[in-house]
């Protein structure tokens, strides 16, 4: 395969998730950089790339970019998938923490911060968290992220969305 339609394919996806969303899953932009390290490795190594390998990645992708469709279009607490589980949404205020109930496993798929006064809320993008917490593990929300100040002016006035997969340990 040559190193335009390695480009081409790579490119594909990163359009294709974000095509009706402001953002690219987390989970969905790790396949992606996940297929073009493995892309520029397999370049690296001799220049050609086993298609075969390519297409599965590429068809992986293309099921977890549709499962987290079916779970947003479905409604968000109970539209199980093989990978994202049961999805649904929490809400703290800033400083405050999350406690995984025993016996199952939760994966952050995103965290926004909004003003309980408007209608919207921003992507948080500053703060870092893990990718699974399990039983009995607590997530506690930042006290302050950058995105925070667009819209309010005392961070106590804020609360964070954590968008929560949970599945059975």
């Amino acid at each position: 395969m040559s190193l335009k339609s390695c480009i081409s394919v790579v490119l594909f996806f990163a359009l294709a998730a974000r095509v009706g969303a402001q953002d690219v899953h987390p989970e969905v932009q790790a396949l992606i950089t996940d297929l073009s390290v493995w892309i520029d490795q397999q370049l690296k190594l001799g220049g050609t790339m086993d298609t075969a390998v390519l297409n599965k990645k590429s068809a992986y992708i293309k099921h977890v970019q549709d499962s987290i469709a079916m779970v947003s279009a479905t409604g968000t607490a109970s539209a199980p998938t093989d990978k994202i589980g049961k999805v649904f949404t929490k809400s703290i205020m800033a400083g405050a923490s999350l406690k995984v109930p025993e016996g199952k496993k939760w994966r952050i798929l995103g965290v926004y911060v909004k003003n309980d006064n408007d209608p919207y809320r921003i992507k948080v993008t500053s703060w870092n968290y893990k990718a699974e917490y399990f039983s009995g593990e607590s997530i506690r929300a930042p006290g302050m992220v950058s995105e925070e100040a667009l819209l309010v002016e005392d961070s106590q006035e804020a609360t964070y969305d954590f968008d929560i997969s949970e599945t059975p340990e």
